[in-house]
């Protein structure tokens, strides 16, 4: 796959490098907040796409390794390169590196052991209830033999976590399972759930079991 790849390095002095037969750099100044790299890719022949958002008109703020925060208007997910981008043009994108936590229209995403999760809710105590998103490329199927017939297509598939002091949990979204690990109050979130008819398998009926634990 053919590629031409665009890196803005922001360090201590920033720099922007094109990659293609030759290079060249050129010098920004002192203040940035990490490294930007834009890739124009090839088609590969899979359909859909392997960024969270459909649309490209998200308010972002990205927070640096090295302290800065920087608003961006024109901003996404590439879940399968786990990284934030900005795109600049119809084939031109610019990705974000050495940044630690991003919000995308009031959502937040944080890097934990080095790939980022979406932060759903922060309990109390401190643990985190995260979402780790994931991208596999479900092939085209002949409708009656089920033989693989094209490329087919990226599905974003998502995992859900629960993290406190360095330990990641997986936690499946159900009564069993989320029951277990609110046991103290067991009785209690039960009777709540079934008065505001909240699901033990639905992601935002499980923050608000959360956060009315964390008034108990």
């Amino acid at each position: 796959m053919k590629a031409v790849f665009f890196e803005l390095f922001f360090l201590s002095s920033v720099f922007f490098i094109a990659e293609a037969q030759t290079h060249a750099s050129y010098n920004f100044g002192s203040n940035g907040v990490g490294i930007l790299r834009a890739a124009i890719n090839s088609d590969d022949g899979v359909g859909g796409s392997t960024f969270l958002f459909k649309e490209w008109n998200n308010l972002g703020k990205l927070y640096s390794d090295n302290g800065k925060v920087v608003d961006i208007m024109n901003i996404n997910f590439n879940v399968k390169d786990d990284m934030f981008s900005t795109k600049i043009s119809k084939d031109s994108i610019f990705n974000f590196y050495k940044v630690y936590k991003v919000e995308i229209n009031g959502r937040q995403f944080k890097r934990i052991e080095n790939k980022f999760y979406e932060v759903l809710y922060i309990f109390n105590d401190k643990r985190m209830f995260l979402k780790e998103y994931s991208v596999k490329i479900e092939p085209e199927l002949h409708i009656i033999t089920s033989t693989v017939i094209g490329p087919g297509k990226y599905v974003i598939e998502d995992e859900f976590y629960l993290y406190k002091n360095g330990n990641l949990e997986k936690l499946w979204l159900n009564k069993r399972n989320v029951l277990k690990m609110l046991n103290s109050e067991k009785s209690l979130i039960l009777k709540q759930a079934k008065n505001c008819k909240l699901s033990f398998s639905k992601e935002k009926d499980i923050v608000e079991i959360f956060k009315y634990y964390d008034t108990l």
